[in-house]
């Protein structure tokens, strides 16, 4: 049994307009900030040390083995407007020790168009988020694991996937892009 706080009614995420040229994070670390790239390339593993917020108006790609990892006490926010590939052996949003904070990692697709934004996670892909793309196709390849949530309009999962709810997510506020239910109180 549980009771909820309606939040704003529901939406697609809003992508600024803005300039920006293609870059590409090579292994190390990310500080605070806000950053916007048009295509965003991942090389090695790279660490988000402060609160992030990255603006990708194309897409996100993560080639074989790389990673992006969040410190403790760290966080990012990804609004994305393109499409996000996640290759073999990828690690997305897990920290250095691999704890698990799905909170500390919110993808917004922005794709205003449905069918138009896709997410992909090749083979034996992990990623820990909380992800929010109502337009967007995302297929979860083989032994991928997920834990968060996800909200897609289509979501595709091939062969021994694993998906995790973790809790800390229930704590976003109302006010959270993406958000249409907040639990106020749960018993059992």
């Amino acid at each position: 049994k549980f009771a909820i706080d309606e939040p704003p009614p529901m939406g697609s995420n809003v992508m600024p307009t803005f300039t920006a040229s293609d870059a590409t994070l090579n292994a190390g670390s990310l500080g605070a900030g806000v950053y916007y790239y048009n295509d965003l390339k991942l090389e090695g593993t790279v660490t988000i040390t402060g609160n992030v917020t990255m603006y990708v108006n194309n897409d996100i790609i993560m080639n074989n083995g790389e990673g992006l990892s969040i410190n403790a006490g760290a966080s990012l926010t990804i609004y994305i407007n393109g499409d996000m590939l996640g290759k073999n052996n990828t690690e997305f949003g897990l920290n250095n020790n691999n704890v698990h904070h799905p909170e500390s990692l919110k993808i917004y697709g922005t794709a205003q168009s449905p069918d138009t934004q896709t997410f992909s996670l090749k083979n034996n892909a992990a990623i820990c988020a909380a992800i929010h793309a109502p337009n967007a196709n995302i297929t979860l390849m083989n032994n991928a694991d997920v834990e968060g949530s996800i909200i897609a309009k289509n979501l595709t999962v091939k062969n021994n996937m694993d998906f995790v709810y973790n809790a800390s997510i229930r704590n976003y506020a109302k006010t959270d892009p993406g958000v249409y239910l907040v639990i106020a109180n749960w018993s059992e």
